[in-house]
């Protein structure tokens, strides 16, 4: 069962252009972990478009080697022209933003025609996810340091309002964008490295990967296109 950041990495591969100038929304410190595709691969991406424009609240994007420009924001306000982007990116980030629909529609505004909002985001119709929902903020930031190896300063409030397929297209026609995927994945799941709680998970994972339980997978890649006829 493949990660859903490896996912993620074929999907950008599949939407950085050759000479492409690209936004990368909560950037971080990388485009993706390292154990995801390793930093070579990563860099021969970045090498392949014109530029790569790295965005983020967290002064952490100024530890990331690979972006050429550096600018802080969600990207509700976008310091770019119109139709001045060819790709925009946002690696579980879209379950952070308090307002999703001006951020899609800045993004379709800076975006050329026949541009692409390419994004990674949790379902809420996972159970997992359902829980997180509903966990203490204190305690969440414990949960994520315990599963994910975060530090807690790395991990932000979550809204989940552009978070299931339905929402996704739903915003996609509110904000004149095409969608092109809305696809539901799996992942290795939460407690791979915990032993006894890994076993128990297993059936549970393969449950998801089964019709119709697949709906209430992990997580969602979502490519939306800015129409090529497109007008302001």
């Amino acid at each position: 069962m493949r990660h859903s950041q490896d996912r993620y990495f074929d999907a950008l591969k599949r939407c950085v252009r050759p000479g492409a100038r690209w936004l990368d929304i909560g950037c971080g410190r990388q485009v993706v972990p390292s154990w995801a595709a390793p930093e070579e691969a990563q860099r021969a991406l970045v090498a392949s478009a014109r530029c790569l424009i790295g965005m983020d609240v967290d002064r952490a994007l100024y530890e990331h080697p690979l972006v050429q420009h550096r600018v802080m924001g969600w990207g509700d306000q976008l310091p770019f022209a119109d139709g001045s982007l060819d790709l925009i990116t946002a690696n579980m980030v879209v379950e952070h933003l308090k307002d999703p629909a001006r951020v899609f529609a800045e993004a379709w505004r800076a975006l050329r025609p026949g541009g692409v909002f390419l994004f990674h985001t949790p379902n809420r119709l996972n159970p997992y996810v359902m829980a997180a929902r509903f966990t203490p903020e204190v305690l969440k930031k414990k949960l994520v340091r315990m599963l994910d190896e975060r530090d807690e300063a790395d991990t932000f409030k979550t809204y989940y309002r552009a978070n299931s397929t339905k929402r996704i297209e739903s915003l996609a026609r509110e904000t004149r964008f095409r969608a092109v995927e809305t696809s539901i994945g799996g992942s290795v799941g939460q407690f791979q490295d915990m032993g006894p709680l890994a076993v128990l998970e297993l059936p549970f994972l393969k449950l998801l990967s089964v019709p119709p339980f697949q709906r209430l997978d992990f997580t969602i890649i979502a490519v939306l296109e800015k129409p090529k006829q497109a007008t302001a």
